[in-house]
Order: C-alpha cells, then structure tokens, then sequence
C-alpha cells in the first residue's frame, strides 16, 4: 500500500538518525545541542591528525525520503527495508548550515546521547572558538541545531575506554557508547522546509517536506539522517563490512575541534595527545560488529 500524506493530522514526528564523526556542543540549560562536522573530505595535501597519522577521507552528507518531497514524486512503490529509504535523495555538505526550520521548544532534550564526552575523558581541552560563528573556521563541514525533543542511543556490544592522558589524575574512562543516535520531536504543521546555507553566503537549497504515514493509524513522520562516515557511507546492506575490535582512530578528527583549556599548561598535555575509545574486550561470536566513526559530546 502507498503512503499516505499528511492531510488532517495537526502534528507529525521529525526523526533524524545522526552517526559519524560529529562534536555535539550542549547549550545552557539542555534545551539545544548543536551539531558540528570536521571536514574530514580528501584533500590534498590529505589532512593529518595531530599525531601526525594520515586521517582516512569521510563523507558528510544529509539523506531524506524521496517520497516525503512535497512536490510529490508519481509510481513510487512501497518502501523497502526499515534500515533506509529504497529511494533516497543525499546531499554531500560542503561547508553550510542545515536549518530545520523549527520553533524553539522552551524544554529541555530528554533521553540519553551516550558518546564519548570530552568534559569528562579530556577536561583540559575545550572547543575552538567560532564553531557557533555565523561563519566558523575552515575545519567546520557542516553544522545543525537540535532544540527540545527526545534522544535514543543504540549501545554498543561491550564498553570502551578512553585513557586518562588528557585527565588530570591520568585515570581512564569506561563506559557503554554507541555510535547510532535518534532524535525525535513531535512537530506542528503540515510539513516542514529544510535550508542548506553555505557559510559564506553564496548561496541556500530550501528542500520543502511533507510527513507520511506507511499504513493507516500509523502516525505520520519524516524520518532524516545526517552522517559522517568512511567506507560506505551511504550503509546499504549490500556493502555492509564487519567493524574490527580495534581502537576508533577516526576519533581523532573531532580534536581538530578542540584546543588546550585556557588553564592548563600544554606543556604537559601536547597537541599530539589524542585518546581514543578502544573496546575492553573482543565481542563473542554472534554478538555482532562494534562501532566505528564515534561522535563526541561536550557537556
């Protein structure tokens, strides 16, 4: 059966999926987060972590539904596996805003974003400035806000650790992360128009969408994901790859947008120090692959 468009209904569910290298800075209050993507793209010469390691090339991209277009789209079929849109639209972010056009909420974001916080594992570093400038620095891919609505996080199948090196009493920390989140927000209206706005100005896409519903009684939605990922990025089944037990060394991107703290000597916590996640322990046989590409938060 079709979907059906939204005609009656008075509000709808915005669901965005977020995976990938991303630093999610929190605002006062826990009523907004924003989204920041390092611009991780090939490059030349390549872009080197602090170490001095080759960083591996990602894509950042947004993907929605082609049938959520509000200009409609004619012989679409039903959709195909729950895990993406058999027919999906990408757009690649090469240094713009994604602008969701959403009233501001007043309440704060429930649930549990459960990514490697940097407040935590890494006090003596903080963000650089001008991630949140109307025009950020060149290591700024993309960036989004988030406000009020509710996070889910899919766990990962055993802990990580991330050494103390960037900790003042040097001990590391442990915790249960995952690398896919969900956001979702009940939304007013009858849809909803996305804009792409190129940081220096030269230029917006106003993408308008409208909610669907897959069966009758089921509550219309526009489900959108944004990511950062290297190798398949766009993560069709057909090209799934196992993810090795092995430290996440695309962690490493996320420092370029962090700076020594103002109060601590770099002296002794050096440019080239960067603690990644690493799992505490292989996963048995049928627990399944571990995640690659975390995200970061600083809380």
């Amino acid at each position: 059966m079709a979907p059906q468009s939204n005609d009656t209904e008075e509000t709808f569910d915005l669901e965005i999926e977020i995976t990938g290298i991303s630093l999610f800075l929190w605002g006062e209050g826990r009523k907004k987060v924003d989204i920041v993507m390092p611009d991780a793209t090939q490059d030349t010469p390549q872009p080197k972590h602090p170490n001095g390691d080759n960083a591996v090339p990602h894509a950042g991209y947004l993907r929605f539904d082609l049938r959520n277009l509000a200009t409609g789209v004619i012989g679409l079929p039903t959709p195909g596996p729950a895990d993406g849109p058999s027919y999906e639209v990408v757009h690649r972010f090469n240094r713009e805003e994604l602008q969701l056009g959403l009233p501001d909420a007043q309440t704060e974001i429930l649930g549990e974003l459960a990514v490697p916080d940097f407040t935590r594992f890494a006090p003596v570093r903080e963000p650089i400035p001008g991630l949140l400038a109307a025009e950020p620095p060149e290591v700024v891919l993309m960036r989004t806000r988030l406000d009020g609505g509710e996070f889910s996080t899919v766990l990962d199948v055993v802990e990580w650790k991330i050494l103390g090196d960037l900790r003042p009493d040097q001990q590391p920390t442990t915790a249960q992360y995952g690398g896919e989140i969900k956001w979702r927000r009940e939304v007013g209206g009858p849809g909803l128009l996305l804009r792409i706005v190129r940081f220096d100005g030269q230029g917006t896409i106003e993408i308008p969408l409208v909610p669907l519903k897959e069966n009758p009684g089921d509550r219309p939605s526009i489900r959108l994901k944004i990511a950062n990922l290297c190798e398949n990025p766009l993560e069709w089944p057909e090209l799934a790859r196992p993810r090795p037990p092995v430290s996440d060394v695309d962690f490493r991107c996320l420092y370029w947008l962090m700076q020594p703290h103002r109060n601590f000597d770099i002296r002794k916590y050096p440019l080239s120090v960067c603690p990644v996640p690493e799992p505490v322990r292989v996963p048995h046989p049928g627990e399944g692959d571990l995640q690659d590409c975390f995200p970061g938060q600083v809380s």
